[in-house]
């Protein structure tokens, strides 16, 4: 019977190693080294250690990994001054946001307006920025327009929608929808159908629908959301891009779910 191939590849290799160890002995011996090798005095080298989070965190903050591109990397660099202008506008959105938190919507709509003309002045009629602080400012303007009960629901819609993100980021995803919807409802009902800041509502509604596993009306909310805000924004604004992100996320659930699906039926 015939020695199967490997096992003739098995035994050359154990009589080599067996071979090269007997060299290795007699060279040792003809050196004088019969015995082991004296351990070396010369400390271990180590990898140096990593540095720790806080480490990170503190190389990240000088030096940033992600930074806001205010213009195409071919275009002229901002100046001093542009970069001041950019920098207050910045303030004056944050200004506007506390602004309307505390009712005042007057001041709010004037400090967007300001922002949006400096940011318009140094990036073009174009620029996210700007679009972001001229809807904030048109919307704001409505809001300061409105009488003390429409007031009294803007006010009501904004806590609504503050109310559904702090569910959502707590994991109770049914109260998230809940509060959603509501701020969805009354913005619709004083603003428009088609307003930004329904889409808005509509965006954290749907994200809720999502995680709560009602992906019909998860798609039904998104795809209204991205019809309203790619229309206010453009198609290129990180706002919209918001939108797909969570419809993508969407999708994958879709996906997770026919197959589930099919497994069940394939049982």
């Amino acid at each position: 019977m015939s020695v199967p191939f490997c096992s003739v590849i098995a035994e050359w290799l154990r009589a080599a190693i067996v071979s090269l160890a007997g060299i290795v002995i007699v060279c040792a011996a003809v050196n004088g080294q019969t015995s082991a090798p004296a351990p070396s005095s010369k400390p271990e080298t180590t990898r140096p250690a990593a540095p720790t989070h806080a480490e990170r965190l503190a190389a990240a903050a000088k030096d940033p990994i992600l930074t806001t591109r205010y213009r195409p990397a071919d275009a002229k660099p901002l100046t001093d001054e542009e970069k001041a202008r950019i920098a207050k506008s910045d303030d004056l959105l944050r200004q506007a946001e506390q602004s309307r938190q505390g009712g005042d919507y007057e001041t709010a709509a004037r400090q967007a307006a300001d922002a949006a003309v400096d940011y318009k002045g140094v990036l073009g009629d174009q620029h996210y920025l700007t679009v972001a602080a001229t809807i904030a400012a048109r919307t704001l303007d409505r809001f300061a327009k409105a009488d003390a009960a429409g007031r009294k629901k803007f006010a009501e819609a904004d806590a609504a929608y503050a109310a559904s993100g702090e569910a959502y980021v707590a994991g109770d995803y049914a109260a998230a929808v809940t509060a959603a919807k509501k701020a969805a409802q009354i913005r619709e009902d004083l603003l428009g159908r088609d307003q930004a800041e329904v889409g808005l509502a509509l965006l954290a509604q749907g994200k809720a629908e999502t995680e709560a596993r009602d992906l019909p009306s998860a798609a039904q909310s998104s795809n209204r959301a991205l019809s309203i805000l790619e229309r206010e924004y453009g198609g290129r604004h990180p706002q919209t891009a918001l939108v797909l992100d969570r419809l993508g996320w969407l999708k994958l659930q879709q996906a997770a779910e026919s197959t589930m699906q099919q497994v069940i039926i394939d049982q």
